[in-house]
């Protein structure tokens, strides 16, 4: 197991750790002070209980150094009442495309992955379930600002980062080219970074609006300084999502995607 991640494991099971060692590991895997300070709260001065401030940012680290030596399994690990402990073992991906609208589930576990009828050759990964539903709308979107094709191409919920779960990584790397439409914020590039840790390059196609600063400045809202470190330290990690990063950087402003859906005549 990856030093972090048995730290994590121990965070996770309510374990103590050692706050100066856990600080010092952090460092070394590109998370300042400031950031563990504001994901964990630790009670005690050396060995501490660490606890949880921000759940979703504990799900990223651990979808980032998973634990290696977890029970045997979820169903095991309930017995002692740690379930959430233990990942499931197998995955659902929705989608929709054009010609077939009505959403279809995508099962993948050890024994492989089940698809339920041909798919298009490409894919567009959304982020948010609102800009999902909007199919068409935010088809139309993504063509505007890139050269996807919407009729040779699925749809697939990204559901948060849940679409990073490993087991995806066999069905996501079936498709010709896979774009990438996120928020434009720390929670959409982190998972874009979480992505590109597993996905080759052609299968990273981030979707950045051509009148993004436009749009920052219309519609969006103030990066925190915390955020802003953080995306500082993406950035530098995957020099890639520099792109999308650094106007939000620089204004110190972050976008949601789901003003994507704002009609043309409220803009």
């Amino acid at each position: 197991m990856h030093r972090l991640a048995w730290y994590l494991n121990r965070i996770c099971t309510g374990m103590p750790v050692s706050k100066k060692s856990f600080l010092k590991q952090m460092e070394k895997s590109g998370y300042s002070a400031r950031y563990v300070l504001s994901v964990f709260e630790f009670t005690g001065k050396d060995t501490a209980i660490v606890h949880i401030k921000d759940e979703q940012a504990l799900y990223q680290l651990i979808e980032l150094h998973p634990f290696s030596d977890q029970p045997s399994s979820r169903i095991n690990a309930a017995i002692g009442g740690h379930s959430h402990d233990v990942a499931v073992d197998g995955s659902l991906i929705i989608l929709r495309s054009i010609n077939h609208p009505h959403p279809v589930v995508i099962v993948n576990d050890s024994d492989g992955t089940s698809i339920p009828r041909p798919l298009m050759p490409q894919a567009l990964v959304i982020e948010n379930l609102q800009n999902f539903l909007h199919l068409e709308t935010s088809l139309e979107f993504v063509a505007q600002h890139t050269d996807l094709n919407p009729l040779l191409t699925e749809v697939i919920w990204s559901n948060g980062n849940a679409i990073n779960n490993k087991l995806n990584s066999r069905f996501l790397t079936s498709f010709k080219r896979t774009l990438w439409l996120v928020d434009c914020d720390l929670g959409g590039i982190q998972i874009l970074a979480n992505a590109m840790n597993y996905l080759p390059e052609k299968l990273m196609e981030i979707v950045v609006p051509t009148d993004l600063e436009q749009r920052l400045k219309d519609h969006g809202g103030k990066l925190s300084p915390e955020d802003r470190e953080r995306l500082f330290t993406l950035a530098q990690k995957h020099a890639r999502l520099t792109y999308l990063a650094e106007p939000l950087m620089r204004l110190h402003r972050q976008l949601e995607q789901e003003t994507y859906l704002i009609s043309k005549e409220r803009i």
